[in-house]
C-alpha cells in the first residue's frame, strides 16, 4: 500500500515564494548588520540581527512546505519506508509501533522508544491508519491513564500561561525602551540610548526563544494527553465490547473495527437478518461509563460478506 500525499501547488508555490523572500530578506539584513556594527550603529546592528532571526525562524516553516512536494509512503506485510519532511527517510518496523492514532489527514506514530512521528497530508489517512492499526500488537490491558492525561493536560495549562506571559512581557519590554529612551527613532539615538536597546534587544530575543520553548513543551504534553486517552478509550472499548448486547437473544453476530470505535450488529427477527453500527462513546472522567451507541437504523443484511461491508466509502456514508 502507498501514502497518497496531498501536494497543492498554490502550497508549494507559496512555499517557494516565501523560501525566497526570506532568503532575499535575510541576505539584506545580514548585509544591513554588517555596515552597522562597522559604522559602530550598535542600536542598528542589534535590530539586524533580530530581523536575520525573525527571516530564519518563517524560513523553517517554508522548507517544510517545500519539502511536502518530495513525501513519499510505502506499507508492506512487515514495515513502513518512505520520506517524510522533518523527519527524513523511514524504516520503521510494524514491531517497532506501540500506538498508532488518527486526526482527519495526519497519522502519528507512537514508536516503543517513546518518540511519534507524525504523517500529514494524507488522503488516504483512514485506510493507511486501519492497515498499519491491524498489523500492530497494542496493549489490551492499560489499567488507569487519566492520571497521566490529567497531568499532562495541567502541564500544558502551565505552559500556555508561560507562553501569555512571556508575550506580556514582550510588549511591556518594548514599551519600557520606548519610554526610557524618549521615544526617539534608532537615527537619533544618544550613547545612553544605544545601550539601552541593546538591553531591550537581548532581553526582546531571550523572551521570544524562551516562548519558543513553552510552546514546544505545550505542544508535547498534549500529544501524551491524547496518546495516552486514546490507548485508555481502546482499552476501555475492548474491556465494555459487549456492553448493551449482552443479554439480546437476537444477536446473530458481532464485528467490531480494528480499534473498537465501532461494531457492527447483525440480529434477526421474524426471519429476517438486519444489520446496525454501534459507535463507542468514551467518558473520560469515568471511563467504566462509556457506553456504545447506535448511529445507523436497521439495514436489511443480505449474504455479501462483512468485510465487502467494511469499507471507507461505506463508513463515510453511515456517519455523514
Amino acid at each position: 500500500m502507498k501514502g497518497k500525499f496531498i501536494k497543492s501547488p498554490v502550497h508549494i508555490i507559496f512555499g517557494i515564494a516565501l523560501l525566497l523572500a526570506c532568503v532575499g530578506l535575510g541576505i539584506g539584513s545580514c548585509f544591513w548588520c554588517n555596515g552597522a556594527f562597522s559604522s559602530n550603529n550598535i542600536a542598528s546592528g542589534m535590530f539586524s540581527i533580530m530581523a536575520i532571526l525573525f527571516f530564519l525562524f518563517v524560513g523553517s516553516f517554508a522548507v517544510l512546505i517545500c519539502l511536502t512536494m518530495f513525501s513519499k509512503l510505502e506499507l508492506d506485510d512487515t514495515k513502513i519506508t518512505g520520506y517524510i519532511a522533518f523527519y527524513g527517510r523511514l524504516s520503521i518496523e510494524y514491531s517497532e509501533i506501540n500506538f498508532v492514532t488518527r486526526d482527519n489527514y495526519l497519522i502519528r506514530l507512537h514508536l516503543n522508544n517513546g518518540k511519534t512521528i507524525d504523517i500529514s497530508a494524507l488522503e488516504n489517512s483512514y485506510k493507511i491508519y486501519v492497515y498499519i492499526f491491524s498489523r500492530i500488537k497494542p496493549q489490551k490491558e492499560c489499567g488507569n491513564l487519566m492520571k497521566k492525561v490529567n497531568s499532562n493536560n495541567k502541564r500544558r495549562k502551565n505552559a500556555i500561561i508561560c507562553v501569555v506571559s512571556l508575550i506580556v512581557l514582550m510588549f511591556v519590554n518594548i514599551i519600557v525602551c520606548v519610554v526610557l529612551t524618549g521615544e526617539r527613532d534608532i537615527v537619533d539615538f544618544t550613547e545612553r540610548d544605544t545601550k539601552i536597546f541593546v538591553i531591550f534587544s537581548i532581553i526582546e530575543i531571550l523572551l521570544f526563544i524562551a516562548m519558543l520553548f513553552f510552546v514546544f513543551l505545550s505542544n508535547i504534553f498534549y500529544r501524551k494527553s491524547i496518546h495516552f486517552m486514546r490507548i485508555q478509550c481502546y482499552c476501555t472499548a475492548i474491556k465494555l465490547k459487549d456492553k448493551g448486547i449482552e443479554n439480546i437473544e437476537e444477536v446473530v453476530e458481532v464485528k467490531y473495527f480494528v480499534d473498537y470505535s465501532k461494531r457492527l450488529v447483525v440480529i434477526k427477527a421474524q426471519d429476517e437478518s438486519y444489520l446496525y453500527f454501534d459507535v463507542f462513546c468514551f467518558n473520560a472522567s469515568q471511563p467504566n461509563s462509556s457506553h456504545w451507541e447506535q448511529i445507523t437504523e436497521l439495514i436489511p443484511y443480505n449474504n455479501e460478506s462483512l468485510e465487502n461491508m467494511l469499507n471507507d466509502d461505506f463508513i463515510r456514508l453511515i456517519t455523514a
